[in-house]
């Protein structure tokens, strides 16, 4: 039996992918792209009534999928710019202080040279850049002087591009004097997983010696301030083992690998061991820094799990990619234009379409 290299995702996945193209490069404007739209489906209609016989049918309907998906595919980035845009001239016409919500901090000793914060309000979600550290934690309440804001709205369109696939709305450097803290929770669920996480890292890598700490955080956790030293990094390149310290599905296939031969050895049904095996990946994600690959491999590992567990079958591997693509796109398609995004899945897709090539070329040679 010959494997199939094209899956029924595929053709609504490329018809996605190039109506988010479509419109971010060629064309940004969403109302000629609704009349693209229209002028295709009345011409696919007049080649459907003028040609009723059944076999036109189910060329009718891919038809129709491609055309639905495309439109789809410049909708939602259409759509996402245009909301952005909305939230960046609510932050310009706004007058007085901002008041948001802290959901994620980067203290200055995890940096370079700065700190930040993420900052949720009613306008939008603002990024605080400061070469100090703020006075606040995750969960806290904060007002942000009106001053600050002068200069939202000037921004590179390559910039806003990866602020907008970050789902940040706009970056802001204030004064330590312009970013007042209103409101500290006594109890917050958010900050206790924060500071859970940040705590049992740094204290299970204090034991350990300083490479071992760099090497760990940066492969295992994806932990970037981490970062292994320069003469250590130039022997990864020098034996091609560079890309083992780029956060990656690789880290939670060996998770996988390492548990499973454990879980055989614990006398329970299968579900059971799938289930505790999907909780503590997604413990060991809640316990670490995703990537887009970490996140991919993740998606795949549920689907695949899922699929044993339900229908008691293996799925084909490049629908269940297929999958995770469209919905990762689905969710956020400004992943769609940054490498990390595009090498993650070519790279995976290439190999999991020669992957049956090769072990029947293997068992070939054996026989």
């Amino acid at each position: 039996m010959k494997p199939k290299l094209v899956v029924p995702i595929f053709i609504p996945l490329f018809s996605f992918i190039l109506g988010i193209t479509w419109q971010q490069v060629f064309i940004p404007n969403l109302v000629l792209t609704s009349v693209a739209l229209l002028i295709a489906m009345c011409l696919i209609a007049v080649l459907f009534i003028c040609t009723p016989e059944s076999k036109n049918n189910s060329l009718f309907a891919i038809l129709c999928a491609v055309l639905l998906c495309f439109f789809a595919g410049a909708y939602r980035i259409g759509s996402c710019v245009a909301q952005r845009n909305g939230r960046i001239q609510a932050f310009a016409n706004h007058k007085g202080p901002v008041v948001g919500i802290v959901t994620n901090l980067q203290p200055k000793e995890e940096c370079d040279q700065s700190s930040f914060i993420d900052v949720t309000c009613d306008q939008g979600t603002l990024r605080l850049y400061a070469r100090y550290n703020f006075d606040c934690t995750i969960d806290d309440t904060v007002a942000i002087e009106a001053h600050a804001l002068r200069n939202i709205a000037h921004q590179d369109p390559e910039f806003a591009r990866y602020l907008m696939r970050e789902e940040i709305d706009a970056t802001v450097f204030p004064n330590k004097s312009e970013v007042l803290v209103l409101n500290h929770p006594k109890s917050s669920w958010a900050r206790s997983i924060h500071e859970w996480r940040s705590s049992c890292t740094l204290k299970g890598l204090q034991s350990l010696s300083r490479t071992t700490q760099r090497l760990f955080g940066t492969i295992f956790l994806g932990k970037k301030t981490y970062m292994v030293s320069d003469p250590l990094r130039e022997t990864f390149m020098h034996w091609g083992l560079s890309h083992y310290l780029a956060r990656s599905g690789l880290h939670i296939t060996l998770l996988i690998i390492t548990i499973q031969p454990l879980l055989q050895l614990i006398p329970a049904p299968m579900i059971i061991k799938h289930i505790f095996l999907l909780l503590f990946c997604l413990l060991y994600t809640i316990f670490s820094w995703s990537s887009i690959s970490f996140i991919r491999s993740l998606f795949f590992f549920v689907l695949n799990l899922l699929g044993i567990a339900l229908i008691a079958r293996q799925k084909s591997s490049l629908h269940l990619l297929g999958l995770t693509c469209y919905a990762i796109l689905m969710y956020n398609p400004f992943h769609l234009f940054f490498v990390d995004f595009q090498l993650s899945y070519a790279l995976t897709a290439a190999l999991v379409a020669t992957a049956p090539f090769m072990v029947r070329d293997i068992t070939y040679a054996r026989s």
